[in-house]
């Protein structure tokens, strides 16, 4: 079991918040600046910022790490692409936002075939 990771729960959190998690659909992917994220996730010194970068170091399949300039490695944007929603909330141990609506579009559709409140008898 993976440690807890403050800066990953955050990006998801954003992530759920976004276009991309709230309609499963957006123009591009979902991106933040790399000192916005350590600051929303309270990790901008000391071990958790250690942390945090290790964390996005090898978040490989869960988000992309982009480097400004490739000589001097310093990292401008934490990306998530669509296609790694899933993993990005598995890695945290929670439901991803496409998971959750397909989830309520599967209730809506069997309270619509059971009746109102998802009775199906009297």
């Amino acid at each position: 079991m993976h440690r807890r990771s403050p800066i990953l729960e955050k990006l998801a959190e954003l992530y759920a918040a976004s276009t991309a998690g709230e309609t499963g659909r957006a123009a591009r992917d979902f991106s933040i600046r790399c000192d916005a994220l350590l600051a929303e996730a309270k990790c901008v010194r000391g071990d958790a910022c250690a942390n945090a970068v290790a964390d996005l170091t090898t978040a490989d399949g869960v988000a992309r790490v982009i480097v400004k300039d490739r000589r001097s490695h310093d990292w401008q944007r934490i990306r998530v692409p669509l296609a790694f929603e899933a993993a990005l909330f598995a890695r945290i141990g929670r439901v991803s936002p496409t998971a959750e609506r397909s989830a309520a579009a599967r209730r809506i559709t069997f309270a619509g075939r059971t009746g109102a409140g998802g009775r199906t008898g009297s």
